[in-house]
């Protein structure tokens, strides 16, 4: 692979895979039939009709919200910096980040950056949960730690011990 050295640099994207809030957005639609449903076949008088219903209406509506952030979720390679967009947008620049770390938890994998500040700052991208999502995890954390390695300031060195 060749660079060229005046190539404008471009942003990558990393966002959560397609298949995670497809999931919920079918989860919410069916939830609307089953709404529909409740409404226009069960009659009322038998009384919980009602409460289902609604139920199922608020869940549907709650899924496809759900499932529309979750597809906005992600974060933005730069050459200055990481931006994370979860429930709110951070940047970290990259001469702040000391590592690009997978951790696991309950059968979970995620990615972290290691910031100088020392609180890890989870990525909202692809998690490998239980070996399913495996391919797109390895493949989302070699991209980020391979920004990292080439837009890391040539004076970068690694935070001393806490004192």
């Amino acid at each position: 692979m060749t660079v060229e050295q005046d190539a404008p640099e471009t942003v990558v994207r990393l966002r959560t895979p397609r298949h995670s809030w497809i999931q919920l957005l079918v989860v919410g639609v069916l939830s609307l039939v089953f709404a529909a449903l409740y409404r226009s076949v069960i009659p009322v008088s038998l009384g919980w009709s009602g409460a289902l219903g609604r139920f199922w209406l608020g869940l549907g509506l709650v899924a496809i919200a759900g499932a529309f952030w979750l597809r906005t979720r992600g974060v933005d390679l730069t050459p200055e910096s990481a931006v994370i967009r979860g429930i709110s947008r951070r940047t970290v620049p990259w001469q702040e980040i000391q590592g690009v770390v997978r951790t696991q938890r309950a059968g979970t994998w995620v990615i972290h950056l290691l910031p100088e500040s020392g609180k890890p700052r989870m990525l909202p991208v692809a998690m490998s949960r239980f070996g399913f999502g495996a391919s797109t995890h390895m493949l989302q954390f070699h991209q980020v730690g391979q920004w990292w390695l080439a837009h890391r300031t040539v004076d970068w060195r690694p935070a001393g011990p806490p004192s």
